[in-house]
């Protein structure tokens, strides 16, 4: 079942079905993308606009039924995998970083008890 060709009265009620799916999905995928902007660090958050290829990728192959090329396909892997190992590495030290600020914090912690005793 693609969605090729043809006049806008010429869809089936499934076809229709896959483009308000696609379109409410996407709206979400908006909407959060906005709160998460508002919530967190950009340059990580960031990220996630290339997924964007992935996503405008997925729904040529199964809504659109297009035939890519292996290039085009391995294209699209590599910004993948760049996206998951830039975000797996950022998070990675985000999470380091916060573990050491808890060992600082907690040594501070430990000498303000012993100068107020």
């Amino acid at each position: 079942m693609c969605i090729n060709g043809g006049t806008i009265l010429s869809y089936t009620g499934r076809q229709y079905g896959l483009l308000v799916i696609c379109a409410t999905l996407d709206f979400l995928a908006l909407s959060f993308s906005v709160i998460a902007f508002q919530s967190c660090e950009l340059g990580f958050i960031s990220l996630f606009g290339y997924l964007i290829v992935i996503y405008s990728f997925l729904a040529d192959t199964f809504v659109f039924c297009e035939n890519f090329t292996a290039m085009e396909v391995s294209g699209c892997l590599m910004i993948f995998t760049v996206t998951l190992g830039i975000g797996t590495f950022k998070y990675l030290m985000d999470r380091k970083e916060k573990e050491n600020l808890s060992k600082v914090n907690l040594l501070v912690d430990k000498d303000s008890e012993k100068k107020s005793k």
